[in-house]
């Protein structure tokens, strides 16, 4: 039994016509048990809304295609169960009604249909995903090649890097650095170790930086080139590490970091899923903003400085020890509690091997 979750391949969820002939269309041999329906057609007179009742619809699957042909829409949430045609809505209705409007165990790691009889169950979640979980692993694959980007798990701790939203994005900054191109703020900001990095910052009409286009210099020889997509590069530092190699710790747009290595040009990307939700969706979640690292090579660890969106300043650290593998916000540990917003302002002064000595407000305190 395969699960498939799509929450970036389509700019609006869900268009249930366009996942229903996705896994097959009219040659699917089913009645659909639609429960947790919260949906607004535009034609009032629609026929769903003539036979809703009860929180719950009984169409055949020919039924549900001619509905949806006529007047197409998307669904806010719904709960379709896929149920071989030899029940009846007296059989189906035995059993609890599944739903998925705040059932967080359909977000489990194992996939799960909640109807005893069901074979499929696809789940529109709040207008910003939908599910496919199926015992026929080949329905749930049919899924996945009409929807590529759709994952096996939930959103949780997920990279939004180089998905085709990011990606389409970071097409839509491209015009814009085009058409401001004459609107270039250059400078050269010097870094440790004598590493410079050139900044080519775009402006746009209201003088607002737009992007960032850097090149990391040492000796007037470009080692890196990168772009931050969100406005002035923050985040940069230069790190020699324990295990002999050079490495290059940036960013590329407002949440989440990059390492490079600077010998043989490997490199990860991390963007934290939750923070590139439409701040309007409840599932969305600030991140920790990286403005500065510190590694450690005494207990190959690296303290970060930054902060959440318009707060005091603070620090989290994670494990270092391999720089090449992507530590997502569930390994970064807070060494106050940032998370509940009454913290104080705090700022990086060393590591005193494996102890951090912060300002805290004014006062030095090794934490």
């Amino acid at each position: 039994m395969k699960r498939y979750i799509s929450e970036v391949d389509e700019k609006y969820y869900t268009d249930m016509l366009k996942v229903l002939e996705a896994i097959g269309g009219l040659k699917l041999n089913y009645n659909w048990y639609i429960t947790d329906i919260e949906v607004y057609p535009q034609d009032k007179n629609n026929n769903l809304i003539k036979q809703y009742d009860n929180n719950y619809l009984f169409l055949s699957n020919e039924e549900l295609i001619e509905l949806l042909s006529k007047n197409n829409f998307n669904w806010v949430w719904g709960c379709f169960s896929a149920i071989p045609v030899k029940y009846t809505i007296d059989d189906i209705q035995k059993y609890d009604m599944p739903y998925c409007n705040g059932n967080y165990t359909i977000h489990g790691d194992t996939p799960i249909i909640q109807h005893p009889l069901a074979e499929i169950e696809i789940d529109a979640e709040d207008s910003s995903s939908v599910s496919i979980v199926s015992k026929d692993d080949n329905i749930a694959e049919l899924f996945k090649k009409r929807f590529p980007e759709s994952e096996k798990n939930y959103w949780y701790y997920k990279n939004y890097y180089g998905t085709s939203r990011w990606n389409n994005y970071i097409k839509e900054k491209e015009e814009q650095y085009k058409i401001y191109k004459e609107s270039i703020e250059l400078f050269n900001e010097e870094i440790n170790e004598g590493y410079i990095v050139e900044h080519n910052l775009y402006i746009d009409n209201e003088n607002r930086y737009i992007g960032d286009k850097c090149r990391l210099l040492l000796n007037d020889n470009c080692l890196f080139e990168w772009k931050n997509y969100y406005g002035k590069s923050q985040l940069h530092r230069v790190i020699n590490h324990k295990n002999g190699n050079t490495y290059f710790i940036y960013n590329e747009d407002l949440y989440g970091y990059s390492v490079i290595d600077l010998n043989s040009k490997e490199h990860i990307n991390y963007l934290p899923f939750e923070s590139y939700r439409d701040i309007s969706d409840s599932r969305y979640k600030d991140t920790f903003i990286f403005c500065d690292s510190h590694y450690n090579e005494y207990n190959n660890k690296i303290a970060i400085e930054g902060c959440f969106w318009a707060a005091p300043y603070s620090i989290i650290t994670f494990d270092f020890s391999e720089p090449l593998t992507i530590k997502t916000i569930e390994y970064w540990k807070d060494v106050q509690n940032i998370n509940s917003g009454n913290y104080n302002s705090l700022d990086f002064i060393k590591w005193n091997n494996d102890k951090l000595v912060v300002d805290i407000e004014g006062k030095i305190k090794e934490i």
